[in-house]
């Protein structure tokens, strides 16, 4: 139980001292910079189109879009709790209310574009 206590202390200490993010922060900061790559990526290889796989640069470009779009998706779906009365939704712009059974889901999205975002970064 002690130890338990002790672990639980580090990681508020940890996430304390890195400012940890609410997920969804986490998300849109991640989704901002996936955006950004892909837009300065495409404006410099008008070559690629949709569904394109060769050159390599097309392919990682179309994959990091589907794997956009899908994380996009993620944080729709994990901030879409019911709002307060009166507050708007999520995708009214409101705030996010999150539904914490879509964390992994969203945790999951996030974690597959980020290789893409570092693989586009070559490509500028």
């Amino acid at each position: 139980m002690r130890k338990l206590a002790v672990l639980a202390l580090m990681a508020t200490l940890v996430c304390f001292e890195t400012a940890c993010a609410p997920l969804e922060v986490t998300a849109r900061n991640v989704l901002t910079a996936s955006k950004t790559a892909i837009l300065d990526v495409s404006a410099g290889h008008p070559e690629c189109k949709l569904g394109m796989t060769a050159p390599t640069v097309c392919k990682v470009l179309n994959d990091a879009v589907a794997a956009h779009n899908t994380a996009v998706s993620a944080l729709t779906a994990y901030c879409e709790g019911t709002p307060a009365p009166g507050v708007q939704s999520y995708d009214n712009g409101g705030v996010c209310v999150p539904i914490k059974t879509a964390s992994d889901a969203l945790a999951s999205a996030l974690k597959n574009l980020a290789p893409l975002i570092k693989d586009l970064k070559e490509f500028k």
